[in-house]
């Protein structure tokens, strides 16, 4: 499987309260949003979007507040 390089904007208080969440789990906030990207793209729908808190995050921050593209 090939990597693909993205970049997005989000709220910079957001990213680096997620940046010490993540370190304090012993990861990196690549890791885990890679791991969230893995998850989500299931066809069988099973993932740790729910389980793992992604819902709450979801309604916090809708996906329209930041933008997303591809490199």
């Amino acid at each position: 499987m090939g990597m693909r390089k993205i970049t997005f904007n989000a709220d910079a208080d957001l990213l680096d309260r997620a940046e010490q969440i993540a370190k304090a789990k012993g990861t990196t906030l690549e890791e885990e949003v890679r791991q969230w990207l893995d998850d989500f793209g299931r066809e069988d729908g099973s993932s740790r979007h729910e389980s793992r808190g992604m819902a709450r995050v979801d309604e916090a921050y809708p996906p329209s507040r930041g933008s997303l593209s591809r490199c």
